[in-house]
């Protein structure tokens, strides 16, 4: 997406799809691939730990899928906080860092609460905070977690939000989308 702002391709390939047809396409494969480059990547360091480290064969095919899905959810959620990101900035690096800089600030906001939680001892509060890590979306898909309601929640907000924010800035540019 960066690469084609900066070429000027995206103003022909709206003017042949629409400013819509063009957001949602973008959406679309940046979840994918989002989802697919960290599922696939886990895959291949399952598959190299297997070589060194062989597992038993009561682990079933099912638990692996699991996890894999649940990754795959990981990624396409980590990528949409950053599409939302490039309505409106060029740089590429900052976007590319993004993900991983919003993951670092949200584990530090989460155990600087849980912190606070366990002092004033309101021990539910923080336990109930732990579902909010960015890594709990693979334990929802796998359905690992205890309270997984309050948590689904937010990551639907946080995916409706990002898309719907992306299609927005996206349509009511006037600049022809460079």
């Amino acid at each position: 997406f960066c690469a084609e702002r900066e070429s000027g391709y995206i103003r022909f390939a709206v003017s042949r799809t629409g400013k819509l047809t063009y957001a949602v396409s973008k959406i679309v494969s940046a979840v994918v691939s989002g989802g697919f480059g960290v599922m696939l990547g886990c895959a291949l360091f399952w598959c190299l730990a297997l070589g060194f480290f062989p597992v038993s064969p009561d682990t079933p095919f099912a638990v692996m899928l699991k996890q894999s899905l649940g990754l795959f959810a990981y990624g396409a959620f980590s990528v949409l906080p950053s599409l939302l990101l490039t309505s409106f900035v060029k740089n590429k690096y900052l976007i590319c860092c993004f993900p991983f800089i919003l993951t670092n600030y949200f584990y530090t906001a989460i155990d600087a609460l849980s912190k606070s939680f366990v002092s004033n001892k309101q021990y539910n509060l923080a336990s109930a905070i732990y579902n909010f890590y960015p890594g709990t979306i693979r334990h929802l898909i796998a359905g690992d977690t205890n309270d997984a309601v309050p948590a689904a929640i937010f990551f639907v907000a946080v995916t409706v939000i990002s898309c719907v924010g992306f299609v927005l800035l996206f349509n009511g540019r006037q600049d022809h989308c460079e």
